[in-house]
């Protein structure tokens, strides 16, 4: 991992650095394949640069396999992986709950439905 990579530049607010940089979650990852197969995983490291994607593969498959209507791509360039359960990540946390509310609609909270 670089100096410039987002768990570093971030990381006095990513609460899951110490987990990651303790080594367990990459070992309970790769199972019995070797370390060195990490950086090559889509299922252990989905954003290494050493995987052969593009930025919007995860949406185009999500779309085939779901289908247009049933996928919501909401990006919040400023915010960490967590940062809808983090309350000083406003007004991207506030921004990115409406974006869910607007796809799930009816489907959770039925119209007239107090909660």
């Amino acid at each position: 991992m670089g100096s410039s990579s987002s768990m570093k530049r971030h990381v006095a607010f990513d609460c899951v650095e110490p987990i990651i940089a303790s080594g367990y979650t990459l070992r309970a990852l790769l199972g019995n394949l070797p370390e060195s197969q990490a950086p090559k995983n889509v299922w252990v490291a989905p954003g290494s640069v050493e995987l052969d994607h593009k930025p919007v593969v995860l949406k185009k498959r999500l779309v085939e396999d779901l289908g247009s209507g049933n996928v919501a791509w909401v990006e919040s360039p400023d915010g960490t992986h967590d940062f809808l359960t983090i309350s000083w990540f406003e007004l991207e946390r506030t921004e990115a709950y409406k974006e869910v509310a607007k796809w799930v609609g009816d489907e959770v909270w039925p119209a007239g439905q107090v909660l």
